[in-house]
């Protein structure tokens, strides 16, 4: 329980496997064989002697090991971000201040997807206004909705395509303790809520949790806690009172295309927000725990 994630040898030499946290995953890579002994050096040949041509043989390519998660100044920019050991996210030090960006969100094909449903909403909405005339407004709430997760979703794709970190790991208190510290000796990983763990010293909590195999910062959990439930709270009631006003309409009689559309955009509003609360405003996930652990 008290490993952190990392590379660690997989019982089969010259391999390893990745040990997300909680379980072994399914992750292998090849790691370089053992630097062969020099070969001895053969006598001198005689003058003229025929010359056999040894075949050439393919050396396997070892992977280049991993970079050790921790935060780490993003090569070719003035900015510090956490690297959970595979990939760069969306969290990071600003003017000495853990943070996030805006619309952090991993992995990116949620957003993708998220900006995909939300912009076929809008389309949709747009048709029912052209058929038949009525307030444009869902379509455009809808439309920049899409915007909103599409940005999101591009932004976490190119993070992904930024180097590993080059330099030295940073060690700023403020981000202190980081996961893998001890202070006692019950240090480790404990579970907060499913499979969700944080990390724990001995002594405190740290900002530190570990969800499906990856490491993740929550120093900025208060602040994005409060937001987030305001946020989800507004959309899901705007989502609601379109599906409610839509049901109306039916009841009145008026059941065509376009009230369809206006109840199936309500209903994905309503259904969006009700997701985000259950996945992304869990006390336990965003603030530190107030008790030590059992």
């Amino acid at each position: 329980m008290a490993a952190v994630p990392g590379w660690y040898p997989a019982g089969v030499p010259g391999k390893e496997r990745w040990w997300d946290g909680i379980q072994w995953t399914a992750h292998e890579r090849l790691v370089a064989p053992p630097a062969p002994a020099p070969a001895p050096i053969a006598a001198p040949m005689p003058v003229g002697a025929p010359v056999a041509q040894a075949p050439v043989a393919q050396l396997p390519v070892a992977q280049a090991p991993a970079v050790q998660m921790g935060w780490y100044a993003v090569p070719g920019k003035t900015e510090v971000r956490w690297w959970n050991g595979l990939n760069w996210t969306a969290y990071k030090i600003k003017n000495g201040v853990p943070s996030a960006d805006f619309n952090a969100v991993e992995p990116p094909a949620l957003a993708w997807a998220l900006g995909g449903l939300f912009a076929l909403a809008g389309l949709l909405n747009l048709a029912r206004v052209a058929s038949t005339p009525g307030t444009v407004v869902p379509a455009v709430f809808f439309l920049l909705a899409s915007v909103f997760w599409f940005i999101g979703a591009g932004m976490a794709t190119a993070r992904r395509r930024v180097a590993a970190p080059v330099t030295q790991p940073l060690f700023d208190p403020v981000v202190r303790p980081l996961p893998g510290e001890t202070e006692g000796p019950s240090a480790g990983w404990r579970p907060v809520r499913g499979s969700t763990l944080r990390w724990w010293t001995g002594v405190r909590w740290a900002h530190y949790i570990t969800e499906r195999g990856r490491v993740r910062p929550t120093h900025f959990g208060p602040v994005n806690y409060r937001r987030l439930k305001i946020f989800t709270a507004v959309f899901a009631s705007i989502g609601l009172l379109i599906v409610v006003t839509g049901f109306v309409a039916v009841a009145g009689g008026l059941i065509n295309f376009a009230t369809s559309l206006f109840v199936f955009g309500g209903a994905l509003m309503l259904v969006a927000g009700i997701v985000a609360l259950s996945l992304h405003t869990q006390r336990a996930v965003s603030i530190l725990p107030e008790n030590a652990p059992a």
